[in-house]
């Protein structure tokens, strides 16, 4: 779940990479692994909103 509308998915596990794409509240996704407070889907996205 999201706990904001959209998130930027990212390349690497900060914001300092390339931004990949929008994960919208209403996608449906797999977290396939963590690092820290991020989530690894197709990229990265922060934990902090999802």
């Amino acid at each position: 779940m999201i706990g904001t509308r959209a998130v930027t998915i990212r390349s690497e596990a900060t914001t300092k990479f390339v931004a990949l794409g929008v994960l919208y509240q209403v996608h449906k996704f797999t977290v396939h692994r963590s690092s820290g407070n991020w989530h690894s889907i197709t990229g990265w996205v922060s934990g902090t909103y999802v």
